[in-house]
């Protein structure tokens, strides 16, 4: 019996761990942001699995409004294609100064300067407390995901995805709301006109 109370609350203190870990890095990384240190930001980045996130989403965004289709088997040989293809805006976005202006503003300024209103990125404020974090996340195995900021409608909101790397939650994916993925593809089909 006793050993079965030991078992027990250790795996209920492992589940919690495993609950508080991401937020916790989500919060880290919110601070350095809110207090312009980039550097210590970054450590909680990715940066090429956000850049290949960022630059799926302005591709397949790009080639809806082009017209254009990719056969399902070609579109790893597409890949390296797409990167070429998105570099002039996603490489702008994905800067670190400029990565961290995006997740704090909630929208690419060093690409798009015109900020709309009713956008809003990563604060301590537009977090809430744990428990709005908790209810607010999607958790997965070696997973964890949030919809940012809750007060804005769905369609406005940003979506940082984190992922277990090398022991560390790490930001590994910015998912972007639908009317800024058109933003940033007429940018790029407006750059590759010229």
């Amino acid at each position: 019996m006793r050993k079965t109370i030991v078992v027990g609350t250790l795996l209920v203190l492992v589940w919690l761990g495993y609950v508080v870990w991401p937020i916790y890095t989500l919060g880290m990384l919110a601070r350095a942001i809110e207090a312009g240190d980039t550097a210590t930001a970054m450590r909680h980045v990715d940066l090429p699995a956000v850049r290949r996130s960022i630059t799926d989403q302005v591709v397949d965004t790009y080639l809806k409004l082009t017209g254009k289709t990719v056969s399902p088997l070609l579109r790893g040989a597409v890949a390296s294609a797409a990167d070429s293809i998105a570099e002039p805006i996603v490489g702008r976005i994905v800067a670190p100064d400029a990565l961290a202006e995006f997740l704090r503003e909630g929208w690419p300024i060093a690409v798009l300067p015109e900020r709309p209103p009713g956008v809003s990125g990563l604060s301590g404020a537009n977090l809430g407390n744990a428990w709005q974090v908790f209810a607010a996340a999607e958790y997965g195995i070696g997973h964890f995901e949030i919809e940012l900021p809750p007060s804005l409608p769905r369609d406005r909101r940003i979506v940082p995805e984190f992922r277990i790397m090398q022991w560390r939650w790490q930001l590994v994916g910015v998912r972007m709301p639908d009317h800024l993925r058109v933003r940033l593809a007429e940018a790029l089909i407006k750059l590759r006109k010229r």
